[in-house]
């Protein structure tokens, strides 16, 4: 009962979405960050590390040039978890910040530099994925230079490596920790939900691809 209920629901999902032209999706995407990259920037003074808030508000400057320059996705994610468990990927390490900071002191400017290299690593993995890059689980233009010849989410494995400094080094509490395993089990998942409509889209480059690198940590994953 419960699996037929979610299929009608997923089904009526997909026709809704499916109505929306990916151009309004776009202009709805492209308002979002102009508005984050203004709220961005009156964040200036808040930040004890500046370096960290130049790479955080340079990625969401790249990720607005993205919706603004890219091409139409080969295929679009149109089922309810290929939209919303990537939506909740996006959101939950926002709730990281809800905790106070807990850090000692003396240890508090290592920390937020070790938050700042993995800050600049995701902005190195959004440059390397260019117009590919997507919020939802979509096919676009396979990318395999970059960061993306060490691994095949290097975005993904610098938001977890990210997550890890801010629960474990600057605002550790036993929630967090819970939503940080939530996080890595969704950015996982969607890892997986990614590649498996990349292959039915290129069989054979992305085969080659997953036998050349590592899903996340090179070497080991």
């Amino acid at each position: 009962m419960l699996r037929a209920t979610l299929m009608w629901v997923d089904e009526i999902f997909s026709k809704l979405l499916g109505y929306i032209p990916e151009r309004v999706i776009q202009i709805g995407m492209v308002m979002l960050l102009i508005g984050w990259v203004g709220y961005q920037i009156q964040l200036f003074d808040d930040y004890f590390n500046k370096i960290q808030w130049f790479l955080e508000t340079t990625l969401y400057a790249i990720y607005l040039l993205i919706y603004v320059r890219r091409p139409k996705a080969k295929q679009r994610a149109l089922h309810l978890h290929e939209v919303i468990l990537p939506l909740i990927g996006a959101g939950l390490p926002f709730l990281f910040l809800l905790t106070p900071i807990t850090v000692p002191r003396k240890y508090f400017a290592f920390s937020l530099w070790l938050l700042t290299l993995a800050v600049f690593l995701v902005v190195i993995s959004a440059v390397s994925l260019g117009t590919s890059f997507s919020i939802t689980v979509e096919v676009r233009e396979l990318r395999q230079r970059g960061m993306y010849k060490l691994v095949r989410h290097p975005m993904y494995a610098s938001q977890i490596f990210s997550g890890f400094i801010m629960v474990f080094l600057l605002r550790f509490s036993w929630i967090n920790g819970i939503l940080f395993l939530l996080f890595v089990g969704v950015q996982i998942t969607r890892a997986r939900l990614e590649e498996k409509k990349l292959l039915t889209y290129y069989p054979k480059e992305y085969a080659e691809y997953q036998k050349k690198t590592k899903m996340l940590i090179p070497f080991l994953f």
